[in-house]
């Protein structure tokens, strides 16, 4: 079974807002793992936000694949990721 989500593009493909790139820079800070706004970081915020509205049932585990690919970061502004 699986479900789709259609509402976590954030404009569209290799596209950003201000609020996903605040949650790259939380999500480093926290964990010390870097994302791309390409793929892996609207991923790890989908799944946050699903998490907070409990849509997981409870004690489930959850297996997120990151892809690693964090090159596309490089067409930001130097000082926009805190981990670059």
């Amino acid at each position: 079974n699986f479900h789709l989500f259609f509402n976590y593009h954030f404009g569209g493909y290799a596209r950003h807002t201000p609020a996903l790139l605040q949650f790259m820079n939380e999500f480093y800070h926290a964990y010390g793992i870097p994302t791309d706004f390409v793929y892996t970081a609207k991923l790890f915020f989908a799944i946050k936000d699903l998490a907070s509205l409990d849509y997981f049932a409870g004690k489930s585990r959850l297996l997120l694949i990151h892809s690693g690919g964090v090159q596309g970061n490089r067409s930001l502004p130097e000082t926009t990721l805190t981990f670059q």
